[in-house]
């Protein structure tokens, strides 16, 4: 079992990363409710893996199901990068991206454990590469920030990130995740639709 510190820490990361995206999601409601949504969807799971982590008695056996190996990545995160296609004029690829995604969801139980969790990453890192592509050309300095964020944190989630920064991995993922959400959310209040198609 960790430590009582690296509990302490490790909560409180999860917490941070809880009121950023309520947050988000909060400022991003009337802007749009497709990025609201997927802000939302990761405060949930952040609360719920929370919970998990503080009562593990309460922790699902079924591993493939929990909310950071397949909810959050695989509906949060391509929400996001919908909100940024459909914001800047790209309707067909925001529709692309949403239609793709509640397929994926909805054909889960035909998958294995194994394929569910190469799904959800491969939704995460398209949905990332999807918002730093429309903040590139749109000069969206958040959107390159926060989709940056968000792969480096997707990166320490999938390494052993204590031999390289010296703190648990998965409270820096926390904080970095945190930190590219609120980005985020700001580059979706910043948004220039105009300069995509220039």
């Amino acid at each position: 079992m960790a430590d009582p510190y690296t509990c302490v820490i490790t909560a409180m990361s999860r917490i941070l990363l809880c009121a950023s995206c309520f947050w988000s999601a909060a400022r991003t409601f009337q802007e749009h409710r497709g990025a609201s949504a997927g802000f939302l969807l990761q405060g949930v799971a952040s609360i719920l893996y929370t919970t998990n982590f503080l009562m593990p008695t309460l922790h699902t056996k079924d591993e493939s199901y929990s909310t950071d190996s397949w909810g959050v990545p695989t509906i949060g995160f391509p929400l996001l990068a919908f909100s940024f296609f459909w914001m800047n004029g790209d309707h067909a690829t925001a529709n692309m991206v949403l239609g793709a995604t509640v397929l994926l969801s909805a054909g889960s139980g035909l998958m294995t454990q194994d394929g569910r969790l190469l799904a959800a990453h491969a939704s995460c890192i398209l949905a990332i590469l999807g918002i730093l592509i429309v903040s590139i050309f749109t000069g969206n300095i958040y959107g390159i920030t926060g989709s940056f964020g968000l792969g480096t944190a997707s990166f320490l989630s999938i390494v052993k990130a204590e031999n390289i920064i010296y703190v648990p991995g998965e409270v820096a993922s926390n904080y970095i995740q945190a930190a590219s959400i609120l980005s985020c959310a700001l580059a979706l209040g910043n948004h220039q639709p105009e300069v995509l198609y220039h």
